[in-house]
């Protein structure tokens, strides 16, 4: 999950617990999936990482939902003559289209209408958000110089911590008195822009680092492409005459966006699709190669989600499941 308030900590996982059918192992590092001779998914093997010891545990389906990068990191890794490359990637689509939001702030400062107002518990819950949707090429898909668009996220007031303590000059009793002096003036923009797939950005097997339990480790090749880059830029003109329009002052914005991987956001190694030969696996997220392993994690989706992650990947699961449980009563897949 992209959210570290994922649904299944406080309500799947316990609801499955009381069905007493849950078995739940801590501390497994998984390293591979498992194939029987005829290359379809017979369990995965996993590192025990208090005892190091590799264990392996046996099913008739195996579902990987280790997020977006880990679950192509252990496919890549499950490696055998029926997969000499990875599992389920006969398409040589796995790892590959590497997507992500780009994150970083195209401008901040203050109001100085605010100057003098007594300070609020703005954030006490910290969880209210002013969001201003996509609203570029809505109407025209070559409005702008970039294709897609972008959201920017705004915040401000009395947060936790006075983060724009950089910006104001001086020392000592009179720095603290301009801290709370503009305490609750403060306003600034997050951007939040969707990569498109590129085939320089995606991730493979380092061919010579291992991590400390002997597993390959996973290498990223991703830069910013021009497309996100454009709309960087445009939002920081925005800035700019959002804050002319409102009577702000704008203290800056940031050289550069953030750097990649800081949304959590990522999307696109294990691909659907209904062509086998472009994509890993199928709508339902059972991958082409393999019917009975499935994948519920961010890494299907195609391209960046318009927003976060979490809640697409929450109904996409919900929606396998039901598919893979259709498949039990069908037939298709065998109950242990």
């Amino acid at each position: 999950m992209s959210d570290p308030f994922s649904p299944p900590t406080w309500f799947t996982i316990p609801e499955a617990e009381a069905t007493k059918n849950l078995t739940l192992l801590t501390n497994s590092l998984v390293r591979s999936v498992l194939v029987d001779e005829s290359g379809v998914a017979k369990g995965v093997a996993y590192v025990d990482r208090t005892t190091r010891k590799e264990v392996e545990v046996y099913a008739q389906v195996v579902v990987l939902a280790a997020s977006c990068v880990e679950t192509a990191h252990i496919m890549l890794n499950s490696k055998s003559r029926h997969w000499p490359t990875g599992i389920a990637n006969s398409s040589g689509q796995l790892g590959r289209n590497l997507c992500e939001h780009l994150y970083g702030s195209p401008g901040y400062g203050y109001l100085p209408r605010l100057l003098g107002q007594p300070a609020t518990p703005d954030n006490i819950a910290d969880s209210t958000v002013a969001w201003m949707p996509r609203w570029q090429n809505l109407k025209n898909p070559r409005e702008e110089k970039f294709v897609r668009g972008y959201s920017v996220y705004m915040g401000g007031g009395c947060g936790e911590f006075p983060g724009y303590y950089g910006q104001i000059e001086g020392f000592g009793s009179g720095f603290k008195r301009d801290l709370k002096r503009y305490y609750p003036t403060t306003i600034g923009a997050l951007i939040q822009a969707p990569t498109l797939p590129s085939p320089t950005n995606y991730v493979d097997i380092d061919p010579e680092k291992k991590d400390i339990f002997g597993i390959p480790q996973l290498r990223f090749h991703f830069q910013w492409g021009p497309n996100e880059l454009l709309m960087w830029e445009h939002s920081k003109q925005v800035m700019i005459d959002l804050f002319k329009a409102m009577g702000g002052e704008l203290w800056g914005a940031d050289d550069q966006p953030n750097r990649p991987g800081t949304s959590l956001h990522e999307t696109g190694v294990c691909r659907f699709g209904a062509d086998p030969k472009t994509s890993v696996t199928n709508k339902w997220a059972q991958t082409h190669d393999v019917p009975n392993l499935y994948i519920c994690d961010a890494s299907i989706f195609p391209n960046c989600t318009d927003k976060t992650t979490t809640m697409p990947i929450v109904a996409f699961t919900m929606r396998t499941c039901d598919h893979m449980l259709n498949n039990f009563k069908k037939g298709f897949h065998k109950r242990v």
